[in-house]
């Protein structure tokens, strides 16, 4: 953590315009949309929501058991993206509005929800491996009035191939559903055929652990890869030639390095 910090950098420190206004309309400003209140209610909601489900664990949790029981208030608290994180994912999504979003790693919807709402014009396609856990996001959904999420249950091996061959192209990915190496990498690979110059992806817990930071690395090797965005919890990566030529940054919001 402390190598990312020194390393990282601030808006202010890029040379290219189009970098640091992104950078500076993700981190910096204070956006807020009323929906988000809703939203987080429903965390909220789920943080005491004492019910269990049967689930099937498909990814990195589950070296130990392939089924288990858990509480909703158990994935709440431990599997949720933070706040903080989700509003950066609206807040880039509303940056560049894109149409057709795919999200693998439902859990319970919040980080869903968030993406629908950063384009309601959008349709979010979205991938859980358990259909207990998918049947309580869907619930949210219908909460929420969310009417532009499409969710798909299965093992990804198997629906999301099913789902790339029926899309023609994919303008904004976040891959947060399975934290191992290859994994990472393959959904990389099936993504990127996808792709377009003004595709987004985002992957989430690149420092998760030693195999998803090798992950990251090998992503990054990518010859269309113009530029990525290390943010510690996730990461980005852009298409587009305007912002570079293959540059790498840490970034970081600029009040914690005031000093500089």
């Amino acid at each position: 953590m402390l190598k990312f910090y020194f390393k990282a950098k601030t808006y202010k420190d890029f040379d290219n315009s189009n970098v640091s206004q992104l950078i500076y309309n993700i981190l910096e400003l204070n956006d807020s949309h009323y929906r988000i209140t809703e939203i987080e209610n429903i965390r909220k909601t789920l943080k005491r929501d004492s019910r269990t489900i049967n689930i099937r664990d498909l990814g990195a949790g589950s070296t130990f058991s392939k089924e288990n029981i858990r509480s909703i208030n158990s994935i709440a608290n431990s599997a949720l993206s933070p706040k903080w994180q989700c509003h950066l994912l609206y807040k880039t999504i509303n940056e560049f509005m894109p149409e057709n979003i795919l999200e693998l790693g439902t859990s319970l919807g919040i980080s869903t929800s968030y993406l629908a709402i950063g384009n309601p014009s959008s349709t979010v396609t979205t991938l859980e491996g358990s259909e207990a856990v998918a049947s309580i996001a869907m619930e949210n959904f219908a909460k929420l009035r969310l009417k532009n999420i499409k969710l798909v249950y299965g093992d990804f091996d198997n629906t999301l191939p099913i789902l790339l061959k029926n899309m023609k192209e994919i303008d904004f990915a976040f891959i947060d559903g399975n934290h191992k190496k290859e994994a990472t990498i393959k959904y990389f690979q099936q993504i990127l055929k996808k792709s377009t110059n003004h595709t987004i992806m985002v992957f989430d817990d690149i420092h998760w652990s030693k195999g998803m930071e090798n992950a990251w690395e090998e992503i990054k090797k990518s010859d269309s890869i113009k530029l990525t965005l290390d943010f510690f919890s996730f990461g980005i990566i852009l298409f587009d030639k305007r912002f570079g030529s293959g540059n790498h940054y840490s970034v970081i919001e600029r009040k914690f390095k005031l000093w500089k």
